[in-house]
């Protein structure tokens, strides 16, 4: 017979005690015993093979995991130095700047997407442009004058940033 804490109140109690005599529970002391820790570890096995897996190895290796291109170049090619200004009565945003490709792969057609914010910080939209150019990997693709239709009058901050590409 050995003490353990009850699962309720905490106190120590027989782990053959069916009530404790501190709180009233009914079974105070939870005991698994060895073929509940058989049937845990069977369990955790299982468990553990459904999440990571062999991803396909027949030598029960983990095998690396294909990245679709497209998603990889999405999370790779980035707008930086950039600068705006606004055109036709103020309605038009104009964009230039730089994007960077850091992908191993050649893209095109980067959209660009514009979060406008007034003075008092609240969004009034988004507006996006398309880019019709190819970017090389590796390559920082300098852009001049991108219009974007569509810029609220009440607009005074923008962040923007390259939503989508398409891998040629």
């Amino acid at each position: 017979m050995a003490l353990k804490n009850c699962r309720e109140c905490g106190e120590e109690v027989s782990d053959k005690a069916k009530v404790c005599p501190h709180c009233g529970i009914n079974h105070p002391v939870t005991n698994i015993g060895i073929g509940g820790m058989i049937i845990l570890g069977v369990f955790a096995m299982v468990i553990y093979k459904a999440v990571v897996g062999t991803n396909g190895a027949s030598d029960g290796s983990v095998a690396p995991v294909a990245i679709d291109p497209k998603v990889q170049a999405q999370n790779e090619v980035k707008l930086k130095k950039w600068s705006m200004e606004k055109s036709g009565f103020g309605t038009v945003l104009v964009v230039s700047g730089v994007i960077t490709n850091a992908s191993k792969f050649p893209v095109k057609d980067p959209v660009i997407n514009c979060t406008v914010s007034a003075r008092s910080g609240t969004e009034l939209g988004r507006i996006s442009g398309t880019l019709y150019e190819g970017i090389a990997p590796a390559e920082d693709h300098r852009f001049q004058r991108l219009m974007i239709p569509g810029l609220h009058s009440q607009a005074d901050s923008v962040a923007c940033r390259v939503a989508s590409v398409e891998v040629m």
